[in-house]
C-alpha cells in the first residue's frame, strides 16, 4: 500500500521525501520489518521518536513522526502519530469497521457485561458477532487474551478483519477512557456508542473527574459515532444526551427516558421487569441479579432497538443470557453462597453489594482490595462503600504492582469506621479461604475486584492466580456453579 493511502484523512503537517510503497505498519521499532512504515508515539513509559534510527536500521522505509528527524527515509510530520496509527491501522486492514454494524460501549462500570449484553441479542438474532473487551477476543469457541479492555489500534483493526473473513455481520466493543484519550479509535466511527454511567476511576491518570468526565464525553461526537444510547440517570449521561449532536436514545428509570423499566422484582436466579421501549411494552426476566445489571439490559435493548432487533426477540435473549465470565460468577457449597465479581470502584463495590441484599438471607462478607500505582483518593471510599453494605469486611491485596501490599491494605482500613467488622488478610488466596472459613449456612461471600484476571500484578511480573480457580478448588465437588 502507498504511503499516502496509509495516511488518508491523517493530519500532516510536512512530507519529507518519496511517497513510497509499505509492507507494514508497525509502532515498535523491534517489531518493524523490512519495507514497513514505523510510527514514534509519544506517551506513555517512553518516547518513540527516540527509537526511529533502530527502526530504519531494521529496514524501515519511512517514519511518521511529531517532530523532524535526521533519518535517510521518507519521514511525514502529523500533528498526532496516535491518531495517524489508529487511522493507519484501519486502512492497512481495509477498513473492517466498513463491513460491520460495530457498536462501541463507554463508561466506568458495566462496559463488559454491556457489551456481553448486545452482543448475545445480536447472535440470538442471527448475526454472527464479534465481541471485544476485557475479556479478551471472543468469536464463537474462538478466544484471544490481550491484556487491556481495548486493545491496541494495530491488534485492534486486526480482530475486526477477522470477524469480516469469519463471516460476522456485527462487532462490539468495550472502549475504556485510555483508548479515547489515546485516540485508539480514530478513523473508525462506531454505527452506536453506549454510554453506561460515571464514577470515579483511573484519577492517577487523569489527574481530576472533570478531565476524565471530558474524556468520556468527547467520544459522542460524528467523528466517532452515528448515532448514541445514552443513560440518563447518569448526570454526565444526561449532559452528554444534552450536548451531542448525535441522534440519541436514552434510557433509565428515575429521569425521563425513551427506554425504561417498571416493576423491577429480584428473584432467587435473577430479576423480572416490565421493559417501555419507544411504547413498545414488553416482560422481562433476566437471569442476572441487580438492578445495575437491569439498567445494563435497558443500554442494550435501547442498543439492539436502534440496530433493527425486535423488542419480543430481545426479551427471549435475554432470559437465556449466558454468564459473564468473572461478572456476579456465583457457587453454593454447603450451604453458603460466593460471588465472584470484578467490582474494583466504590460505586461498583456499591452496586453489586447493594443487589445482594436484595436476596441474601444470612451475612455478607466481602473481600477486597485496590491497585497498587493507582487511584489512591479511591482506597478509603471503598472501604466505606463496602463496610455500609457488608456485614463483615476482609481486606486484601488486589493487584499491588510496584507497591507494598501491606500499605495499599492499609491505606484501605483508614477508610472504615468500625474496625470490629473487619479482617485485614495481605495475601489474599489466605484472606478468600478466611472468609470462605468463618461463613456459615446461609451466608454470602463476594469476593470483588478481579472477576476472571487470571494472573496477579507484582512489582511488574503477571503471576499466575485466579479468584475463580480458587473458588472452584475450595468448593470441590460439593460445589454448584449456579
Amino acid at each position: 500500500m502507498r504511503l499516502s493511502e496509509l495516511l488518508r484523512g491523517c493530519e500532516t503537517v510536512e512530507w519529507i521525501g518519496e511517497d513510497v510503497e509499505a509492507t507494514s505498519v508497525s509502532a515498535s521499532s523491534a517489531e518493524t520489518a523490512a519495507g514497513g512504515v514505523f510510527v514514534c508515539l509519544l506517551g506513555g513509559s517512553s518516547d518513540g521518536h527516540d527509537y526511529a534510527s533502530e527502526a530504519v536500521a531494521r529496514g524501515a522505509v519511512a517514519v511518521v513522526t511529531e517532530r523532524k528527524l535526521t533519518v535517510p527515509v521518507t519521514q511525514v510530520v502529523v500533528k498526532n502519530t496516535r491518531s495517524a496509527l489508529a487511522r493507519m491501522a484501519a486502512a492497512y486492514y481495509g477498513h473492517p469497521a466498513k463491513s460491520l454494524k460495530l457498536v462501541a460501549v463507554l463508561g466506568t462500570n458495566g462496559k463488559t457485561t454491556t457489551a456481553h449484553m448486545i452482543a448475545h441479542l445480536l447472535e440470538f438474532a442471527g448475526v454472527k458477532t464479534c465481541l471485544i473487551g476485557t475479556n479478551g477476543m471472543r468469536r464463537g469457541d474462538v478466544v484471544r487474551e490481550f491484556g487491556m479492555t481495548t486493545p491496541d489500534p494495530l491488534e485492534l483493526q486486526r480482530m475486526l478483519s477477522y470477524a469480516v473473513r469469519e463471516g460476522c455481520g456485527a462487532a462490539v466493543l468495550e472502549a475504556s477512557a485510555h483508548a479515547v484519550y489515546y485516540a485508539k479509535l480514530d478513523g473508525t466511527v462506531a454505527d452506536v456508542a453506549v454510554f453506561t454511567n460515571f464514577s470515579q476511576d483511573h484519577l492517577d491518570f487523569f489527574k481530576d473527574m472533570a478531565t476524565y468526565a471530558a474524556t468520556k464525553a468527547s467520544f459522542f461526537t460524528p467523528e466517532h459515532a452515528r448515532a448514541a444510547v445514552i443513560n440518563s440517570d447518569d448526570a454526565l449521561g444526561l449532559e452528554i444526551a444534552m450536548t451531542t449532536s448525535l441522534p440519541v436514545l436514552t434510557y433509565g428509570v428515575r429521569n425521563p427516558a425513551e427506554v425504561f423499566a417498571i416493576d423491577y422484582t429480584p428473584t432467587r436466579d435473577g430479576s423480572s421487569f416490565v421493559v417501555n421501549c419507544e411504547d413498545e411494552i414488553y416482560g422481562v426476566s433476566l437471569p442476572m441479579h441487580g438492578e445495575y445489571n437491569r439498567d445494563n439490559a435497558l443500554a442494550a435493548i435501547a442498543c439492539g432497538s436502534l440496530l433493527g432487533l425486535s423488542l419480543a426477540n430481545m426479551a427471549a435473549a435475554l432470559a437465556v443470557l449466558p454468564a459473564v465470565s468473572g461478572r456476579y460468577q456465583t457457587y453454593e457449597a454447603g450451604g453458603i453462597t460466593i460471588v465472584v465479581d470484578y467490582a474494583h470502584t466504590p460505586d461498583g463495590v456499591a452496586k453489586i453489594l447493594d443487589s445482594i441484599r436484595e436476596w441474601a438471607h444470612g451475612r455478607v462478607i466481602a473481600v477486597f482490595g485496590c491497585g497498587g500505582n493507582r487511584d489512591r483518593d479511591k482506597r478509603p471510599l471503598m472501604a466505606r462503600a463496602a463496610e455500609a453494605r457488608a456485614d463483615f469486611l476482609v481486606v486484601t491485596s488486589d493487584n499491588p504492582r510496584f507497591e507494598e501490599p501491606s500499605s495499599i491494605v492499609a491505606d484501605v482500613c483508614r477508610g472504615l469506621r468500625d474496625r470490629t467488622r473487619a479482617q485485614c488478610v495481605v495475601d489474599r488466596e489466605e484472606a478468600i479461604r478466611y472468609a470462605v472459613g468463618m461463613a456459615q449456612p446461609g451466608d454470602v461471600v463476594a469476593i470483588l475486584g478481579k472477576g476472571s484476571e487470571p494472573y496477579l500484578d507484582v512489582r511488574g511480573e503477571k503471576r499466575a492466580y485466579s479468584d475463580v480457580a480458587l473458588i472452584e478448588s475450595i468448593v470441590g465437588r460439593d460445589g454448584a456453579r449456579v
